[in-house]
C-alpha cells in the first residue's frame, strides 16, 4: 500500500466516524430532515434517489442492503462497516453527494458513469444531480449524513457496528403517516407502494405478508386490517422500534424530533438539533424557509377506521412514548 492509498484508506475511516443516521416512518419527514442537513455548511448527504434515500442501507423495490443484512445477522459488525464503505467510497471519492453550494466546484456523476458503484433505478431520478468528492477534500469536522426510514428497525446493531455515529430520528402523529402513505399509495402507478404492494404478498395459505418491521403479533390484526389501518401499523412499527432500539443507545447518541412540531416551531427544533451535532446553528437558517405548512387532513371514515385500529393497538401510548423520549433528548 502507497503513502497516497494509506492516507485515503485513513482519511475515509475518519470520515466514517463522523456519521448521522436518519431514521423515522417513511412519510413522516425524513426526506426533509435529510435536505435540511445537506444545506448545513458541515453536513454532507449522500444520496440514491430524489427522496434522499441510501441504498446501500436499504433499497426499497428490493428490500436489500445493510439494514437487511443486519437485521438477518448477515453481517458482524466489522463486515456492516466494510460493506457500507465499498458502497460509498470508490477510488478516493464519496459517491454520489447531494447538491449543495459546499459542493458545487466537484464533478457530477451520471447514471452511465462508470465510476459510481449504482445507477439511478427510477424514471423520477434520471435527472438527479449527484457529486464526486474527493476524500481529501472533506474537512474532518463534517459529517456524512445516511438517510433511510429502515434505520428504525436496527438502531442497535448500527451502533455497534459504527460506535462514533450519530442518530437523528423523525415522526409525527401517526394518522398524518398514515394519511400520506395511504393517498401516495393511490396515486402511484408506476409499480406498487405501501398499501397496494401490500396485498400483492401473500403466503401458501393466501394470508397476507405484513412487510418487514411489522411485528409478528400483529400478523392476525393485519388479515383483515383495511387498507388504510394498514398504512397506520406500518408507520406505527417504526415508532415501535425507534422506541426499543434507543433503548440500546446512549442518549447522547440520538435526537427524536416531531416533524410536526418542526413545521410549526423550526426556531425551536433546529438550534437543539445544532446543539446535538455540535454545530453551528445559523447553519440551518435556509431550511426553515422551505418547510411546507400545511397540515395533512383524513376524511371521516378513514378517522373512523384510524380509531377503530387505535383502539385495538393502543397507538396513543406510542406516540406519548416517542414524546417522552423526545422530551429526554433535549427536545
Amino acid at each position: 500500500m502507497n503513502l497516497d492509498t494509506k492516507n485515503s484508506a485513513l482519511k475515509i475511516r475518519s470520515i466514517m466516524e463522523r456519521m448521522v443516521f436518519i431514521g423515522g416512518p417513511p412519510r413522516s419527514g425524513t426526506t426533509f430532515a435529510a435536505k435540511s442537513l445537506n444545506l448545513h455548511p458541515e453536513i454532507i448527504t449522500a444520496i440514491d434517489d430524489h427522496v434522499y434515500e441510501c441504498w446501500g442501507l436499504y433499497y426499497y423495490r428490493d428490500r436489500v442492503g445493510l439494514v437487511d443484512d443486519l437485521r438477518e445477522n448477515r453481517l458482524d459488525k466489522e463486515e456492516a462497516a466494510q460493506k457500507l464503505e465499498s458502497y460509498l467510497f470508490h477510488e478516493s471519492f464519496l459517491m454520489g453527494a447531494a447538491p449543495s453550494d459546499k459542493l458545487k466546484e466537484f464533478p457530477q456523476l451520471t447514471t452511465e458513469d462508470s465510476s459510481s458503484t449504482r445507477l439511478v433505478r427510477s424514471v423520477k431520478d434520471s435527472g438527479l444531480v449527484r457529486h464526486a468528492v474527493p476524500v481529501e477534500e472533506i474537512p474532518n469536522d463534517w459529517y456524512l449524513c445516511l438517510k433511510s426510514p429502515e434505520v428504525s428497525h436496527v438502531l442497535p446493531q448500527l451502533s455497534e457496528s459504527f460506535k462514533e455515529s450519530r442518530f437523528v430520528l423523525v415522526y409525527r402523529p401517526i394518522i398524518e403517516i398514515a394519511e400520506s402513505m395511504y393517498r401516495t399509495g393511490n396515486m402511484v402507478k408506476r409499480f406498487a407502494v405501501f398499501h397496494n404492494r401490500w396485498e400483492q404478498e401473500w403466503d401458501m395459505q393466501k394470508g397476507f405478508i405484513p412487510p418487514p418491521g411489522v411485528p409478528a403479533e400483529w400478523n392476525e390484526i393485519w388479515q383483515t386490517a383495511t387498507r388504510f389501518q394498514r398504512c397506520a401499523m406500518y408507520a406505527a412499527s417504526y415508532i415501535l422500534s425507534i422506541i426499543d432500539g434507543t433503548n440500546y443507545l446512549d442518549p447522547k447518541q440520538y435526537f427524536i424530533y416531531n416533524h410536526a412540531r418542526l413545521r410549526n416551531h423550526p426556531e425551536e427544533i433546529y438550534p437543539k438539533l445544532a446543539e446535538f451535532l455540535e454545530v453551528d446553528p445559523s447553519g440551518f437558517h435556509s431550511a426553515s424557509s422551505s418547510i411546507n405548512q400545511e397540515i395533512p387532513t383524513a376524511e371521516p371514515q378513514l378517522l373512523r377506521e384510524y380509531a377503530e385500529i387505535n383502539r385495538i393497538l393502543d397507538l396513543d401510548s406510542l406516540e406519548k412514548k416517542i414524546y417522552q423520549l423526545s422530551i429526554h433528548n433535549k427536545n
